[in-house]
């Protein structure tokens, strides 16, 4: 295969070029950021909105497969949210629409898409879509209009929807990193030892983005068209419980600092893998243990380069 990844310089981007170049097949990136050429694997600065440029990579480099991942994640403002999430994705399928060889097209969704869920009981594929945010909803969107497309043009378009995907390289923006770099600091003497966190009593499903990479290869390589795919790893842990086992690979004493559980904050949200095991054959292989372990190595790299 011939990929092209968008948002290829991004957290999940990055491992996912590497992977697949590991299994042999040829990548593109397209990425706002600087332009960097990598050997096997250029980097083109651009983006998915510009057709002419799209239409100049699916030819010149023979793409079959597109992995989009271009996007805005968390909060900000909305108008923004969805003109990336949303029309980001309608300008990519028209690009697409214009080829005239047949490329499937595989889009990051997330498991954000269906809020809170129920309780304990891990969500499935076919559960109801009930985002909470707006980033959740233009990933609802997105992941629709790429169903959309494949059933009414028969276009080969699948959906992931990652749940919470962590690892080496993410940004201290989100939970676990976050933690991580607070700790690394504590630990070189660079702040006091207090860590200010949000909620922590909720469940979020973790999967390693190693593990996330290889899912994504797997549904464009056997998934079914049309589909939609949960990529976690089937349960819920506590983030409490997770903030504890970084503080304890950390061996520092701290204070913790926590918030009130926040209008959107989801309480618990788990998601079911049987589907994507059955149609792929892919299971999740790193634990939760270590992410932490490979997470807190990063920081405490970064940290000591910083300082």
């Amino acid at each position: 295969m011939m990929a092209l990844v968008t948002g290829a310089k991004g957290f999940i981007g990055s491992h996912l070029v590497r992977c697949l170049k590991t299994n042999g097949h040829g990548t593109v990136g397209l990425d706002l950021s600087p332009e960097e050429v990598e050997e096997d694997s250029p980097m083109v600065r651009g983006s998915v909105f510009d057709g002419a440029l799209l239409a100049d990579l699916l030819e010149q480099h023979d793409v079959d497969g597109i992995f989009h991942l271009a996007g805005r994640t968390g909060r900000g403002d909305p108008e923004e949210i969805y003109r990336i999430n949303v029309l980001g994705t309608a300008a990519l399928l028209k690009a697409v629409d214009a080829n005239s060889r047949p490329i499937r097209v595989l889009g990051a969704g997330t498991g954000a898409v269906y809020g809170g869920g129920a309780g304990a009981t891990p969500l499935r594929e076919d559960s109801p879509l009930r985002p909470a945010t707006d980033y959740a909803v233009s990933k609802a969107c997105a992941d629709l209009m790429l169903q959309q497309r494949f059933t009414t043009t028969g276009l080969p378009t699948f959906c992931v929807r990652q749940f919470n995907v962590v690892g080496p390289g993410q940004s201290e923006a989100f939970l676990c990193p976050g933690v991580a770099h607070q700790l690394a600091r504590v630990k070189l003497g660079l702040q006091p030892p207090i860590l200010k966190l949000g909620y922590l009593e909720n469940f979020r499903d973790f999967v390693d983005v190693r593990d996330a990479v290889r899912a994504m290869v797997a549904v464009m390589d056997r998934g079914t068209p049309g589909e939609a795919y949960n990529v976690a790893s089937g349960k819920g842990v506590r983030v409490k419980d997770v903030v504890r086992l970084l503080i304890e690979m950390a061996e520092v004493d701290v204070e913790l600092s926590s918030e009130e559980c926040g209008p959107e904050d989801v309480r618990c949200q788990a998601g079911c893998i049987e589907k994507i095991q059955a149609h792929t054959g892919w299971s999740p292989s790193i634990t939760v243990r270590e992410s932490m372990r490979d997470i807190l190595a990063y920081c405490l790299e970064r940290e000591r380069m910083r300082a």
